[in-house]
């Protein structure tokens, strides 16, 4: 998972536009949480999930209505180079 000290503050935006590239491995999933604090794992949500199939393989997603910070954390156990390029936009 993320550290808990590293996550972006994404708060100022009001839309992220995600991109999750693998470029080693077979297959994997990668949930994206969303937190209001960084001092404990409590109170952190689920605000997305990418899966990716195949190594070179992409795939994107498209988030709204998140808190302050992101994070990642990878959920299958298969080791996977890969790499999340984003986009905020804000609205206002």
């Amino acid at each position: 998972i993320h550290e808990l000290r590293l996550p972006p503050l994404v708060g100022d935006y009001d839309e992220l536009d995600l991109l999750l590239t693998m470029y080693e491995g077979t297959s994997i999933t990668i949930e994206l949480w969303t937190g209001m604090q960084l001092e404990s794992e409590e109170g952190w949500v689920l605000a997305g999930t990418f899966a990716v199939t195949s190594a070179q393989g992409e795939t994107k997603v498209n988030l709204k209505n998140f808190l302050a910070f992101m994070r990642w954390k990878q959920t299958t156990a298969a080791s996977a180079t890969f790499l999340i390029n984003g986009m905020g936009r804000r609205w206002a």
